[in-house]
């Protein structure tokens, strides 16, 4: 189904509450209070619709959504039975189930083809005025979130708030996939998304859209090799012409270009510069691995339980407070050091799901399912360095997502079981 398929406003007009609950996640992220009531009124939009649609259930969706989440959300329990922080992380465990209930939620209003196809549009939305809101900064310094910090672009989220880049870039392709069948407006916002990314800074980013372009040209051009390697070639020019721009034009983007290219020196000693000092941060989480090796230290207790297993010169350690670190920078040691092996193979069996799923869609479904697809690989590929996935920021995209991939997969093959108000 494409925007050409049906009439827009209609659509809008009939399903403008599916469109805002989808869109209220990217919409409300800049503001940390305003986002957490995005989840909460999601999570209850999920119970009332639970109830009031019980006979009429998406039984295949909730029963795969229950299994992902009994292995994300099991082991996090288990690990607070001994936890380092026992109130800490039960506290989390507690307050999970809102994750789980926005996925629900997700699933229960994508009931048809149009339904997520309003969806996919509405998401774009926000992202676009974000995206335009850096490119603004980028050309005048100022944008809705502030001034730009020392030529880091920031974006939305504020100098003091510097996640825009990775933010971006599991964003992207919810919004690449809006201009897909059109050559210049996929070049166009490849570029605009290009040059943020870039001048956000951050590698993980800048990590996460090289992924994000890869999937999609494989998805798009996969069954012509020939176009592929061309699109490819000219994708890649553009991302060189446009960090050369940034290197001559930025003084914080060629430095971080520079201490990037250190760890091609191989010693333990410029790797850890281009890693920002993060190498004692991967071995104490790795210590707290190799000692808690079954459920780990507690879901959300890395930082306190930091200093017992640092080294004596570790510089994240804080005397004062007791505290290191607040999370290991990489999902499979956050959840290793956190949660232990049982983590372990429930991040595994969640991502087995998944794929599965992917594997089993129809062509249609794979094709209404590659935004959310693709986001949840770029947020969770294992060669890159991660934020803090069980924060309420990103817990709360990652349940996004994967409502958003088990809904547009399913509505594309019109599976949902409709109720009979919704079959009119």
């Amino acid at each position: 189904m494409t925007v050409s398929d049906f009439n827009l406003r209609t659509a809008l007009r009939e399903r403008w509450g599916a469109a805002l609950l989808a869109a209220s996640i990217p919409l409300t992220l800049p503001w940390e209070a305003l986002s957490a009531l995005a989840v909460v009124v999601a999570a209850a939009c999920a119970g009332v619709l639970l109830w009031r649609e019980r006979s009429h259930w998406p039984k295949s969706d909730l029963r795969e959504l229950l299994l992902i989440s009994l292995c994300l959300l099991a082991p996090s329990a288990l690990s607070a039975v001994d936890a380092v922080q026992p109130q800490t992380s039960w506290v989390w465990v507690a307050a999970a189930i809102r994750f789980p209930l926005l996925a629900a939620a997700i699933i229960l209003i994508a009931r048809r083809p149009k339904d997520a196809t309003v969806m996919a549009l509405a998401i774009a939305l926000p992202i676009g005025l974000w995206l335009v809101d850096a490119l603004v900064q980028a050309a005048s310094g100022w944008s809705l979130g502030g001034h730009a910090d020392a030529d880091r672009l920031s974006g939305i989220f504020g100098s003091d708030d510097l996640k825009l880049g990775p933010v971006m870039a599991v964003f992207s392709p919810l919004l690449l996939v809006t201009v897909l069948q059109s050559r210049w407006r996929l070049l166009l916002a490849f570029v605009a998304l290009a040059a943020v990314i870039l001048l956000a800074g951050a590698r993980a980013g800048w990590i996460g859209l090289a992924v994000a372009v890869a999937a999609l040209a494989a998805y798009r051009w996969g069954q012509r090799p020939g176009r592929l390697l061309a699109n490819s070639l000219i994708g890649l020019l553009l991302m060189l012409a446009l960090a050369l721009v940034g290197y001559h034009g930025s003084e914080r983007f060629a430095e971080r270009v520079d201490r990037t290219a250190a760890a091609l020196q191989g010693d333990a000693v410029s790797v850890d510069h281009a890693l920002a000092g993060r190498l004692p941060i991967f071995a104490t989480a790795w210590r707290i691995s190799l000692a808690h090796p079954i459920n780990g230290i507690g879901v959300r207790g890395f930082r306190h339980a930091y200093p017992d297993y640092a080294a004596a010169d570790d510089p994240w350690v804080n005397p004062q407070t007791h505290t290191g670190a607040a999370h290991p920078h990489h999902l499979w040691l956050e959840v290793s050091a956190e949660q232990g092996l049982v983590g372990i193979i429930g991040l595994i069996g969640a991502h087995l799901l998944l794929i599965r799923r992917w594997l089993r869609a129809s062509p249609t479904a794979r094709k209404q399912a590659l935004g959310p697809a693709v986001a949840l690989l770029v947020l969770m590929f294992p060669f890159n360095t991660h934020p803090a996935l069980y924060s309420s920021f990103w817990s709360a995209v990652w349940w996004w997502l994967i409502g958003l991939f088990l809904a547009f997969s399913s509505s594309a093959q019109g599976r949902h079981e409709l109720s009979p108000a919704s079959s009119g």
